[in-house]
């Protein structure tokens, strides 16, 4: 007798084989039908970036997971669309580069490139100008042939997940993104900053903003900030000096800096700092009011306060749905 295992009839073991493969196994998956093909590629396109090997003189690739670990921060990556670098007003050396002989097959069966970011090179125009020459064309090359194994991994490349270790975040090198208009950020530590209070002036330095410099405000649609505290953070934030919910919810505001104003933001598994939902509850009561008072001082107007929004980690799985919530939020 055969068994075949149906995502319809039987869902449980799908989903297990799934929380159990590495990237590579689910790279690999995109060769079993359609429907493993889009799942793959939903995983594969927000939570890695194809890398050169790191030595030389082989036609090798890494796939890495996207996080704020060394050398992601350091080197962050681009998502390039030939369509988008060839219709969007790039430079007539940069489009011309791109129609040449010598690298017009870099596209060819491709539709996004993640391109490894040059630090302190910030406009996409010259970092292709830059990735087009001859020192750095090598490594285009072993990109190009990773991406002919892996096909289009890269479709909808609108959201990018990040995973943020605060024991190896490396200091002073932002998150740089081109395209995601909307992003997803982990953190394994609670939003406290010890600057000044909501009432006085908001700088990047200390805020959320030090490290997502790229953006600014109207660029970004939405910003979700998931919390995950360690065993010995959760419950309780006697450790970071904050003695009650009040103190919580202004250090949260003054991390936040300003420029969440411009886009939805939503704050995610909070309540698992707090010790019982009551204090979770007067926090976020607080959490309205600073964000009003806030959005009144700067636009003129509390109600722009609203794009802020708390929700348990329940309540998100909830607002997304179980397999969003899992792209989401595992690693």
């Amino acid at each position: 007798m055969t068994a075949i295992l149906d995502h319809r009839f039987y869902p449980h073991i799908i989903d297990l084989i799934w929380s159990h493969m590495d990237y590579e196994s689910v790279a690999a998956s995109r060769e079993v039908c359609r429907g493993w093909r889009k799942r793959a590629n939903r995983v594969l396109q927000r939570h890695l970036t194809v890398r050169p090997a790191p030595y030389p003189d082989t036609d090798d690739f890494l796939l890495s997971v996207k996080s704020f670990t060394h050398p992601d921060v350091a080197y962050p990556s681009f998502l390039v669309q030939r369509d988008d670098a060839i219709h969007s007003g790039f430079p007539a050396t940069v489009t011309g580069m791109l129609s040449d002989e010598s690298v017009k097959d870099l596209f060819s069966n491709i539709r996004y490139l993640d391109l490894q970011h040059v630090q302190g090179m910030e406009e996409t125009a010259v970092l292709l100008s830059l990735v087009m020459g001859l020192k750095t064309h090598y490594g285009l090359r072993v990109t190009r042939n990773a991406m002919q194994l892996y096909g289009d991994v890269y479709p909808e490349a609108d959201t990018g997940v990040y995973f943020v270790n605060s024991r190896e975040t490396t200091e002073g090198n932002p998150l740089v993104s081109m395209y995601a208009r909307s992003l997803v950020i982990n953190l394994d530590q609670p939003p406290i900053s010890y600057g000044p209070l909501p009432d006085d002036e908001v700088e990047d330095e200390g805020t959320l903003w030090e490290w997502l410099s790229s953006y600014t405000p109207g660029r970004l649609k939405q910003l979700t900030l998931v919390f995950h505290p360690s065993d010995e953070e959760r419950g309780t934030f006697q450790t970071y000096a904050a003695p009650n919910p009040r103190a919580v919810a202004g250090q949260t505001i003054r991390w936040l800096g300003d420029r969440w104003i411009s886009a939805t933001t939503l704050l995610v598994g909070m309540e698992r700092f707090f010790r019982s939902m009551d204090e979770y509850r007067e926090y976020k009561r607080q959490m309205r009011e600073y964000a009003a008072h806030q959005a009144e001082r700067i636009t003129g107007t509390p109600k722009r306060g609203r794009n802020l929004k708390i929700f348990t980690h329940d309540e998100y799985r909830k607002r997304i749905g179980d397999a969003t919530y899992t792209l989401y939020t595992e690693q």
